[in-house]
């Protein structure tokens, strides 16, 4: 029998099939918003464009972000999206820093790239979890980015693992996190495209949720070496929820540039383009945010029992259909 597998992967390599297994192994992580978190972040509604503007043909802000990560099977693409992405992106932008564009996460320099782990581990507890195999609601880490932050990966490194990956936080990370929090968050309109690209021209990247199934896994045929187009069916199979985070767009083939969270050897070496159309149909939640250390909103003290969405009584839930 394994002799037969053997020769069965050989053979699809040879006919330059790369197979899927690898995708079996990544998590996703997004739930649905209970009413309270839902209603608690402002939408831009209705979303007005300004006199005279003109939208570039083209929009790609990969140079201020770090390479694309890899979440594994944890259920953590919100603290991917947001806390390593998003946060490391403004802190870049405000700093003057870019980053090698051949790069990779394992050369990414600790002290200037946040923790993924910081921000979802954050999130699962204030929604009363200690499983990492479980995701969170997008809403909810918006509110964990806007009133506690995020720490760099020096103060607390990345853990993958699904069960037991919640450790101890030490104090100096909260105050740390506290200089790097996000504000003044801003839902989208998840099928307005023009909104969404409005705000990528502005050099402000668009966090989002999206409904995946099984094709966004055929991102790992590519090796990391080609760019993935992800063209999903009419009918979904195996639905997720995923949070990723839009980093540019291009109107000469109507796709976004999105960073992911399954490793360099996904899509163009963890990149993809999402064509307008595939999002306005599979997205569902869509926010802005602008780095800001002056936020209204109050932090966290120093401590793991502390609420990091300052109120309680989240309801869990799963995936809408």
């Amino acid at each position: 029998m394994r002799s037969g597998i053997r020769t069965a992967l050989l053979l699809l390599l040879v006919a330059g099939v790369r197979p899927l297994l690898v995708a079996q192994q990544h998590g996703t992580g997004a739930e649905p918003p209970d009413t309270v978190t839902y209603t608690s972040i402002p939408y831009e509604v209705p979303f007005i464009l300004d006199k005279g503007f003109t939208y570039p043909e083209q929009v790609d802000l990969t140079r201020w972000f770090p390479a694309p990560g890899d979440q594994f099977a944890q259920a953590s693409c919100s603290g991917w999206a947001i806390g390593y992405a998003l946060t490391t992106y403004a802190w870049n932008r405000h700093s003057g820093r870019v980053n090698d564009s051949t790069g990779s996460f394992g050369n990414m320099d600790p002290r200037n790239v946040f923790s993924p782990s910081f921000l979802y581990g954050l999130t699962i507890l204030g929604e009363d979890n200690r499983d990492c195999a479980i995701g969170v609601s997008l809403a909810d880490a918006v509110l964990v980015a806007c009133n506690t932050g995020c720490c760099t990966l020096e103060q607390y490194p990345v853990d993958t693992a699904r069960h037991n990956c919640l450790k101890p936080i030490p104090d100096s990370a909260f105050v740390e996190a506290r200089r790097h929090r996000m504000s003044d968050p801003k839902g989208l309109n998840n099928q307005n495209t023009d909104q969404q690209r409005y705000h990528l021209a502005q050099g402000t990247p668009v966090v989002f949720q999206v409904t995946i199934d099984d094709s966004f896994k055929q991102g790992f045929r590519t090796a990391g070496d080609k760019m993935f187009v992800w063209q999903p069916p009419d009918v979904l199979v195996n639905k997720e929820g995923h949070i990723m985070v839009a980093v540019g767009y291009d109107d000469r083939d109507s796709t976004f540039l999105v960073q992911n969270s399954w490793g360099e050897g996904w899509g163009l070496r963890g990149r993809f383009k999402l064509p307008y159309e595939v999002m306005r149909w599979t997205s569902t939640e869509a926010y802005i945010m602008q780095r800001n250390g002056e936020s209204e909103l109050v932090p966290l003290v120093p401590a793991f029992r502390e609420d990091p969405f300052n109120r309680r009584g989240l309801s869990r839930g799963r995936m809408r259909e």
